[in-house]
């Protein structure tokens, strides 16, 4: 779990993490079942919401600004700092739900994705290359062995995924804490990523070195919105615009509570909606089974213990 590790090395979130974790022992007893671990997907807003006060005030060293007693200010770099943590947050959820199989889950930058990958949702126009600022990509690795102890690194994890482009499932999340803002950019980059297959543009190109979302398991990447949200004062209802805006994304709408018909969906379902393929049986037996198979799995996520 090299990319787990890799998550502690991030300051802000290896220093927010005890908060997250105390937050998360409301929810994750001494004994955890599957389905315990598969809810936090709908509670990971409630626990991130319940710390930032406490970033600023440890970490950040930052006055605190407060409208009221119960409804603090975010500054901008409260924002940065919480948007990097709440990636992270993320992060370590799915790959705690997905341990025991071929997906991994990882902060989009070189040291953590695949070339493979990076090339296919590459879009070039006018000779100029650029990507979506996705801040997850979940993807498999074909012909991996899930209870191997070797590491992988992310140049044999490309090469495998390069073996067998087809076998290969990958969604990207764009996750912002802020749902009003973003909501735009998410639903651009699902167009181009399902449209321009199809279009002939010549000025603009989609993937590089042979490779484009169609070279992969179901001819395409999928692509979802993950929020908090923290917007403070906004209803979120069928119909608004923000909503309508991330409504048909391929990989989804999420937001880390319970699943509200019409507006988002609980991320406890991300995984079931775009890699159910992966798990057999639910998503809750196959965590009730990795558990049973290593009783200190639990811990070892709490305490980001992996050692490589």
């Amino acid at each position: 779990m090299k990319m787990m590790s890799r998550l502690f090395t991030i300051r802000s979130f290896r220093e927010t993490w005890p908060h997250l974790r105390h937050e998360m022992a409301k929810y994750i007893v001494d004994d955890p079942s599957g389905e315990d671990i598969y809810l936090l997907g709908n509670r990971l807003s409630e626990i991130f919401l319940a710390v930032p006060a406490a970033i600023r005030a440890e970490q950040l060293s930052e006055a605190t600004t407060m409208s009221s007693a119960d409804h603090p200010q975010r500054t901008q770099q409260d924002v940065s700092v919480g948007g990097v943590v709440w990636e992270c947050f993320i992060t370590w959820y799915l790959n705690f739900v997905c341990h025991g199989t071929d997906l991994l889950a990882a902060k989009r930058t070189k040291a953590n994705t695949p070339t493979i990958i990076t090339d296919a949702i590459s879009v070039t126009l006018h000779g100029y290359s650029t990507t979506t600022e996705s801040d997850v990509v979940v993807y498999s690795v074909p012909g991996v062995d899930p209870q191997s102890t070797d590491v992988l690194t992310i140049g044999k994890i490309d090469h495998r995924i390069k073996e067998d482009t087809l076998a290969c499932s990958v969604a990207i999340v764009q996750c912002k804490t802020n749902w009003n803002d973003n909501a735009q950019i998410p639903m651009l980059w699902d167009l181009i990523y399902r449209s321009m297959p199809f279009v002939n543009v010549s000025s603009i190109q989609l993937g590089r070195n042979g490779v484009t979302p169609k070279s992969f398991h179901d001819s395409s990447i999928k692509y979802a919105f993950m929020t908090v949200p923290t917007n403070r004062g906004s209803k979120f209802e069928v119909g608004k615009v923000p909503v309508t805006r991330v409504l048909g994304l391929s990989g989804g709408n999420y937001w880390g509570k319970p699943t509200k018909p019409g507006v988002a969906t609980g991320f406890s379902d991300f995984l079931t909606n775009n890699f159910s393929e992966k798990f057999a049986g639910s998503i809750q037996n196959h965590v009730d089974r990795e558990i049973s198979a290593d009783p200190e799995l639990t811990r070892k996520f709490l305490d980001i213990d992996f050692h490589v």
